[in-house]
């Protein structure tokens, strides 16, 4: 017996297009165009997996609606995201077993919900069709997807390698320090566009300089200590990035303006460092003497960081052709959000299933992944995909 899938989508041309990827795959398909529709769709029909686009606020109350009715309780949830890091964590908090970003590719979509149909038939959730999909003409059938590659993938540059691996670095790490000064450094080395680059932390509650390839660099930041406000310390504060894509005009903060206008800097843009917490421990300050250079960069951090953030006015489109140095730092930058996401969808994974507070959670993903010998975001991976997987609370021990 097939296996049925519900699709909840509120665009009716996605809802086609998948509805037409499953079917053709050998699934029954049912569809859902608003979350209350779904909901009653799924206790009525009792699917054996639900693809659910978030709905909005609305997308998590249909998740734990589903795992609080008797009749859903144990059919699998996909959720479809549009941001990967906010909506990641609230549909693990609210019990989906997946997610997936959009856009993506259809054929990973199969196999997710392929992957989730098999380990619900292998641990007993509940029955599930029995159906296998076909091969897919054309290409080798993949194994299940991982949400999130390791920190250090194969074919990234040096940049983007070690901002992804800062991103699953515990915070007490004693290599901190020296992955900060190596991303600094690399900043300067690799990307065209920036002149000078500094790292900004948080020292006994102080923003202060930990890493910068030039006394110009510091320069710039202290100006920003001393007045109290500049782009590196409203980044730090707010754990988000912050450009200046022409310091000479900017009203917003006249000491970090006059410094920097007189060292011959023209643009600007911070952007916070992660570590394995999912907590900003840094922020990488980049500044460049010429602003027609920076503004990719800058646009293009923006893009990573907040992909539905207007454009500024006046960009031009398509946007300016990035060098191979700034690519990389966003590479790096996106993988970096991406870990991130995993280890906190992880983290709230445990929060569920062991009843613990976050902090302990968090702990106990450590422990896990020292225990197996992994990464953290290998060890929050396994953790994703094994449903049953509880890792135990060693800090009682």
């Amino acid at each position: 017996m097939a296996a049925t899938i519900l699709i909840g989508e509120v665009d009716a041309d996605l809802r086609h297009t998948f509805t037409r990827l499953f079917t053709r795959a050998g699934y029954t398909v049912l569809t859902a165009p608003d979350a209350h529709t779904a909901l009653d769709t799924a206790v009525r029909e009792t699917p054996d997996l639900v693809i659910l686009n978030l709905f909005g606020d609305d997308g998590p109350e249909v998740c734990r609606a589903l795992h609080a009715d008797a009749r859903t309780a144990g059919t699998p949830i996909i959720v479809m995201t549009a941001d990967l890091y906010p909506d990641a964590v609230a549909a693990a908090r609210a019990g989906a077993e997946d997610y997936l970003t959009k856009p993506f590719d259809n054929a990973n979509l199969l196999d997710h919900a392929h992957a989730l149909l098999q380990n619900a038939a292998a641990t007993h959730r509940r029955p599930v069709g029995t159906h296998t999909p076909p091969a897919r003409l054309g290409r080798a059938r993949r194994p299940p997807a991982v949400p999130v590659p390791t920190a250090a993938p194969s074919g990234l540059g040096p940049l983007a390698h070690n901002l992804a691996a800062l991103a699953e670095t515990p915070e007490d790490a004693v290599t901190l320090d020296t992955q900060l000064a190596t991303i600094a450094q690399l900043a300067v080395d690799r990307v065209a566009a920036v002149d000078y680059a500094s790292i900004t932390a948080l020292r006994d509650d102080t923003p202060t300089t930990v890493a910068a390839n030039s006394d110009l660099a510091r320069a710039v930041d202290h100006a920003q200590y001393t007045a109290g406000g500049g782009p590196c310390v409203q980044a730090l504060a707010d754990a988000a990035p912050v450009a200046v894509d022409a310091i000479a005009t900017t009203m917003t903060w006249p000491g970090f303006r006059d410094t920097a206008v007189k060292l011959g800097l023209q643009a600007s843009v911070s952007i916070p460092l992660i570590t394995g917490s999912g907590a900003t421990l840094a922020v990488l300050n980049l500044h460049g003497r010429d602003a027609a250079a920076m503004a990719p960069l800058i646009i293009g951090v923006w893009a990573v960081y907040d992909p539905d953030r207007p454009m500024p006015a006046g960009t031009s489109d398509p946007m300016p052709a990035l060098e191979a140095g700034a690519e990389e730092l966003l590479t790096g930058f996106a993988r970096a959000l991406e870990v991130r996401a995993t280890i906190q969808c992880a983290i709230a994974l445990i929060i569920n299933r062991a009843n613990a507070t976050a902090a302990n959670a968090y702990l106990r993903l450590r422990a896990h992944a020292a225990a197996t010998g992994t990464s953290l975001s290998t060890a929050a991976s396994t953790l994703i995909a094994h449903p049953t997987l509880n890792p135990p609370d060693t800090t009682r021990a």
